[in-house]
């Protein structure tokens, strides 16, 4: 039997290195529930002001 409780707790504190943080999220994402998040500022087409003028 699953103690409720404490699951709640683990979730509330775990960290992403944590097997429990990987179980949950490959449970997720297979239910289509996960969306990565995109990381950064996008580079723009064209001329772009954060691309080297070397």
């Amino acid at each position: 039997m699953i103690d409720y409780n404490e699951l709640t707790h683990e979730l509330l504190v775990m960290q992403p290195r944590q097997q429990l943080y990987k179980v949950v999220k490959a449970a997720l994402k297979s239910r289509g529930n996960w969306k990565d998040k995109p990381r950064g500022i996008p580079m723009q087409k064209g001329s772009d002001y954060r691309r080297s003028k070397d």
